[in-house]
C-alpha cells in the first residue's frame, strides 16, 4: 500500500470532522478541512495533522490518528482506490499500533503515558485496555472524571489561567462546552476515563 493520504476526499473529511465530539467549533461555519501533514507510524497507521479553516481567516489544528487499509471490518470514514479509512483508536489493530508508538517515547524518559478517551464500542482497543487494567492484567490504573468533576477540581482556572476559583467563569465555560454537544444523552456521557501506565 502506498503511504499517501491524497486519495482522501476533503469534502468527506470535512463532513466527518465537524461531527466528532472532539471538534471544538461545532457552532461555527467551516470553510475547509484538509490534511496539512501526515506521518506514517506503520503500514496501516497514519497520524494526520488536520486543519479546519473558517471564513474569518482563523483555523484550528487537530492531530488525528487514522487507519488506512484494503477493506476491513466496521464502517469506514471513506473508501477510494481500494483503500478504506477508519478511526485508528476505534480499530483494534491500529489502536494497538498507536499505543506501541507512544509508549516508548513516554516511559523511556520517565514520564507516565496517559490515554484520555471515551471508550465507545466493545471492539475499541482503548476499551479493551480499560478492561485489562480493571482486571489487573496490565500494570495500569484507571481514573474516571466527568467534565463537571474536572471543572470543580480547577480545570477552567487552568485552561483560562485564572489565579483563583471563579464560579462565573466555570459556568460560562461549561455553557460554552455544552453548546457544542448535540443532545442531552451525549452531554451525560461527557466523561474522560484516563489510563495511567
Amino acid at each position: 500500500m502506498t503511504r499517501d493520504t491524497t486519495f482522501i476526499d476533503e469534502q468527506v473529511l470535512n463532513e466527518w470532522v465537524v461531527t466528532q465530539r472532539w471538534f471544538a467549533s461545532k457552532t461555527r461555519e467551516v470553510s475547509s478541512v484538509e490534511i496539512v501533514d501526515s506521518v506514517w507510524l506503520s503500514d496501516e497507521l497514519v497520524l494526520c495533522l488536520i486543519e479546519a479553516r473558517f471564513p474569518v481567516g482563523t483555523h484550528e489544528t487537530y492531530q488525528v490518528p487514522l487507519a488506512v487499509r484494503k477493506g476491513g471490518e466496521g464502517a469506514p470514514i471513506f473508501e477510494a482506490e481500494g483503500s478504506a479509512v477508519y478511526v485508528a483508536l476505534a480499530d483494534p489493530e491500529t489502536g494497538r499500533e498507536l499505543l506501541k508508538a507512544m509508549q516508548p517515547a513516554s516511559t523511556v524518559w520517565g514520564h507516565q503515558l496517559r490515554l484520555w478517551s471515551t471508550h465507545n464500542g466493545e471492539g475499541n482497543y482503548f476499551n479493551r485496555l480499560l478492561q485489562s487494567a480493571r482486571a489487573g492484567e496490565i500494570a495500569a490504573s484507571v481514573h474516571r472524571v466527568t467534565i463537571v468533576d474536572a471543572v470543580e477540581q480547577g480545570l477552567v482556572e487552568k485552561v483560562l489561567k485564572l489565579k483563583r476559583p471563579d464560579a462565573k467563569a466555570r459556568q460560562e465555560w461549561l455553557d460554552k462546552v455544552r453548546a457544542t454537544v448535540p443532545d442531552e444523552d451525549a452531554w451525560n456521557d461527557r466523561r474522560a476515563p484516563c489510563l495511567l501506565y
